[in-house]
């Protein structure tokens, strides 16, 4: 089962659910995530960009978060809900929504887990997803960015980003300061030691720049 290609439309996901072609889905939260956890990284109240079937955003919870999962994917989020029931995990509200248009949130946060979300996405939602990010974090939130690395070799997937493409995205000039970019490893479903990937931590910076919704 092969990672899908990017771009392509956000619907897209809710078939690939459907499908159960998302190689993404390993039924535990990935290891880096939960490492920034446990180093008490991840803080206050965190919104899970492109959540699935829940398992960063029920982790998260139990480790004392308010969490938020935004998911477009009926399939993907009947799973999430039924992992939090049997759980008992009570401080994580999954909601459907467009990643997208996080822009129309009337929430702020602390921390913003994208676990690989963004290597998914066009240029056009490049920048889309960078207005939707000034709009939910405070000044000095992070966010914690897993995408797919360009030094893996030995896999075909989505966009994967070097460094320099991240930080010329995160940049100053659009609101972000990239405070660190550090290799890690991105698990799959058949690929359960995982693949090359990056894991940045990006701060919202104070900013006259910032984007409001019309």
């Amino acid at each position: 089962m092969c990672m899908p290609k990017a771009p392509f439309g956000m619907s897209t996901f809710n078939h690939l659910y459907e499908a159960d072609n998302t190689p993404w889905v390993i039924d535990t939260a990935q290891p880096v995530l939960i490492e920034l956890a446990e180093q008490e990284k991840v803080v206050g109240d965190v919104l899970d960009l492109g959540c699935g079937t829940g398992d960063n955003s029920i982790m998260l919870a139990q480790r004392g978060h308010h969490v938020w999962g935004i998911d477009n994917s009926d399939t993907a989020l009947s799973i999430a809900r039924k992992k939090q029931a049997e759980q008992k995990v009570t401080d994580v509200t999954f909601i459907k929504g467009c990643a997208m248009d996080i822009v129309h949130f009337g929430e702020g946060f602390h921390t913003v887990i994208d676990s690989g979300f963004f290597h998914f996405l066009s240029d056009e939602e490049r920048e889309q997803y960078l207005i939707g990010m000034r709009h939910v974090m405070f000044p000095h939130s992070r966010l914690f960015l897993l995408v797919l690395s360009d030094q893996e070799k030995n896999f075909t997937g989505p966009r994967a980003l070097k460094r320099s493409v991240i930080r010329q995205l995160f940049s100053a000039d659009n609101g972000f300061k990239v405070k660190n970019i550090e290799p890690t490893r991105y698990l799959l479903r058949d690929h359960p030691k995982g693949v090359k990937a990056w894991i940045a931590t990006i701060v919202r910076q104070s900013s006259e720049t910032t984007d409001s919704p019309s």
